[in-house]
């Protein structure tokens, strides 16, 4: 039986999508306004990150 408050749910999966995109946009906004390089590479890692974490729970979760 799959719950809202499971790890195991794909609801999660959609979530870790949402902030990796907001985290793109943000690194793209930050391009835009010749932002420092450092902290467009750190975003594009969290955003790697979380796609990542989303991929997986598309892939693996209940």
């Amino acid at each position: 039986m799959e719950t809202l408050g499971s790890f195991q749910s794909k609801y999660w999966g959609w979530w870790y999508l949402a902030i990796g995109i907001g985290f793109l946009l943000l690194a793209i906004v930050a391009n835009m306004r010749h932002a420092p390089l450092g902290g467009i590479i750190i975003r594009i890692v969290i955003a790697v990150g979380f796609e990542l974490l989303a991929w997986i729970q598309f892939r693996y979760g209940s």
